[in-house]
């Protein structure tokens, strides 16, 4: 098939130069043109990420970007070609914190976060290929969707058995995310992803309704993938940069550990946090805005243990109403759950976003 010329744009790389004219010039390509502004940035980033270890590693290659359109998508691969020294584990440049050149190594692992497809094929003495795709929306959400994604995460060897010998912990994730009426987008997301040994979770709130919020809220999301760790207080601070100059957002973020059989919390403005189970917790969040007042937020924790079921929520759902809920029907399956508390619990007239994690037992 060929590709109208359009729809391919090639980038040499074998300088600074070269990177930084690649990276602002996917905001001006007509490829892109009907991209949501958020995905065009998150587009950027893995062209940014990629050519930096070209330059850094094999000190020249080439990025590619190609989108491909079908009756209900379109995608956008960004492709980097090196005949570099190549990477001799390839398995441990993906796994987060690695280093091979002196860096946090965060380049690989987080491109593989922002990417909705990722491959990489590296041998010894022969060079490197990536290929991170992205799908982009060129219609709006109608108002009155809300979108749903229920995901089961295992981290291999996290949970300790009777025997004083280690599981796999399994965890189910359900997220739901509906817009205000009348609007096309969303200001909220909710967010479960495997790190560190444990499940990082995340909700975020951008300040008001529209496409401000929505930009926001995505680029917060961008970023949790990208910086993802267990280190709640740098990744909220490193949310507060990320937000700056825009209209603003509150987050929750939350890290199982099932090794210690606890969940850590921090929140900046108004989300919400309650764990159901062996015995009812509720966190608390702290004043503040990011990308203009971070705050002191406190970091609290509590016990978290098999059978229990983690509630994280913006104030799109009412609070109360949805925690009586979500202990009133512990037994049923989360993504019912999930489904009961926006139909009837969710403000009518507001963004609202909530993720619902279950230990299984």
């Amino acid at each position: 098939m060929t590709l109208p010329s359009d729809n391919v744009r090639h980038f040499a790389i074998t300088s600074e130069l070269d990177l930084r004219v690649a990276v602002t010039s996917v905001f001006r390509l007509p490829m892109l043109g009907d991209a949501d502004p958020a995905d065009r940035s998150t587009i950027a980033t893995i062209v940014s990420e990629l050519g930096s270890n070209i330059l850094k590693y094999a000190r020249r290659g080439c990025v590619e970007l190609v989108r491909t359109d079908s009756s209900d998508a379109a995608v956008v691969e960004v492709r980097a070609f090196d005949r570099g020294p190549g990477i001799a584990d390839v398995d441990l440049a993906m796994s987060d914190h690695a280093s091979t050149g002196g860096t946090l190594g965060l380049g690989l692992p987080g491109v593989r976060r922002l990417a909705d497809r990722f491959e990489i094929t590296s041998r010894r003495g022969e060079g490197t290929s990536v290929v991170a795709a992205k799908q982009i929306v060129g219609r709006p959400v109608p108002s009155n969707a809300a979108r749903a994604t229920d995901t089961r995460i295992i981290v291999p060897g996290a949970a300790r058995r009777a025997d004083g010998g280690c599981a796999e912990a399994v965890f189910d994730t359900v997220s739901r995310v509906r817009p205000a009426p009348g609007q096309s987008v969303c200001g909220d997301r909710a967010l479960a992803m495997e790190i560190d040994g444990g499940v990082l979770c995340a909700v975020v709130d951008g300040a008001g309704h529209g496409l401000a919020a929505h930009q926001v809220a995505t680029v917060l999301t961008s970023t949790l993938r990208m910086d993802a760790t267990a280190n709640l207080q740098r990744l909220m601070e490193r949310l507060h940069d990320a937000a700056r100059g825009s209209v603003g957002a509150v987050a929750g973020l939350a890290f199982i550990d099932p090794a210690a059989r606890t969940v850590r919390y921090v929140g900046v403005g108004n989300p919400r946090i309650h764990r159901s189970g062996h015995g009812n917790w509720s966190g608390f969040a702290g004043d503040g805005l990011l990308g203009e007042r971070l705050g002191h937020p406190v970091e609290q924790s509590a016990s978290f243990e098999p059978g229990d079921v983690l509630l994280m929520s913006t104030d799109g759902l009412r609070e109360l109403p949805a925690r009586d809920y979500l202990d009133r029907s512990r037994g049923t399956g989360i993504a019912a759950i999930g489904d009961a508390l926006m139909a009837g619990v969710a403000k009518p007239h507001d963004d609202v976003g909530c993720l619902l994690v279950a230990w299984s037992a």
